[in-house]
């Protein structure tokens, strides 16, 4: 195991995710007093904070683990043998706190109404992005879908991560269509099931 490293990338990113503040310090004072910061599934707030840790506490914690996921992904060498699956992880962490940390002010401020909408969308954006990349991802410890048979086979892990970039992405092709034309029950359930099938798949595949 190589030692662990932060890079310059890494510092960027980490940058990028504390970014997340900007919207909320924007409108800082227009906001209330306790922000909803977690939603259930229909899109219904569920748990609230106060606004300084909706604002500034929830990017801190997300720069802190984003920092600790870098350092453990950096320590594998097999990672770097998939820069673009390796990259792509280093993105996700900012691009979602800003997501995250809009729509939750957005709501703050009643300018926003169908959270678990943006939410469903999100998450089939998701799917189809990292389809697209986990055919190209290599054997290794952090990236992938890791069971006892992928990491143990290389030839099952190339089987299991080519079905699942396929699956994926046609979820979630499937379930953005499905978000406006049905609703986001039916697209979450469309999803969750392509994740649950992957999942399954990948812990009984065989060479």
């Amino acid at each position: 195991m190589k030692k662990m490293k932060i890079t310059k990338f890494d510092i960027c990113t980490s940058l990028l995710t504390l970014s997340s503040m900007l919207p909320g310090l924007f409108v800082y004072s227009k906001l209330p007093d306790r922000i909803a910061t977690h939603f259930s599934a229909d899109g219904s707030p569920d748990g609230w904070s106060s606004k300084a840790f909706a604002v500034f506490g929830l990017p801190l914690i997300l720069a802190a683990l984003h920092i600790a996921a870098c350092l453990l992904t950096s320590a594998d060498e097999r990672a770097k043998s998939s820069p673009k699956s390796y990259n792509l992880v280093r993105m996700l962490t900012p691009a979602l706190a800003f997501v995250v940390q809009t729509t939750m002010v957005l709501y703050a401020l009643n300018k926003l109404d169908n959270v678990g909408m943006i939410f469903t969308c999100l998450l089939a954006v998701l799917l189809i992005v990292v389809g697209n990349y986990l055919p190209k991802t290599r054997q290794n410890s952090f990236i992938g879908i890791r069971t006892p048979r992928t990491l143990s086979d290389e030839e099952v892990w190339n089987k299991v991560h080519r079905l699942a970039g396929f699956v994926w992405m046609v979820a979630g092709i499937v379930g953005l269509i499905c978000t406006f034309a049905v609703g986001v029950v039916a697209a979450d359930i469309i999803m969750m099931a392509a994740l649950v099938a992957v999942t399954v798949y990948a812990l009984v595949a065989k060479v």
